[in-house]
């Protein structure tokens, strides 16, 4: 029988850097694309943005074509 494995818990992150997201309200979800060295993120209001991983300019930003729905 396998001995069962802790899940690694965390008190606090913090932040290396903070970038406001141009039209953007919360964001759900973020991604890297190690590809492209770039950062994407999914606003709950629909639109998608993104980052050059090592500038950290934004790329461009658009609505999602689903954007009317709850994300």
């Amino acid at each position: 029988m396998a001995a069962k494995q802790e899940v690694p818990t965390y008190s606090h992150v913090r932040a290396l850097a903070v970038k406001e997201c141009k039209s953007a309200q919360k964001v759900r979800a973020v991604a890297f694309n190690k590809s492209f060295q770039e950062i994407a993120a999914l606003s709950l209001n629909g639109y998608i943005h993104i980052w050059n991983a090592e500038t950290f300019k934004q790329v461009c930003h658009c609505s999602l074509d689903f954007a009317s729905q709850d994300l």
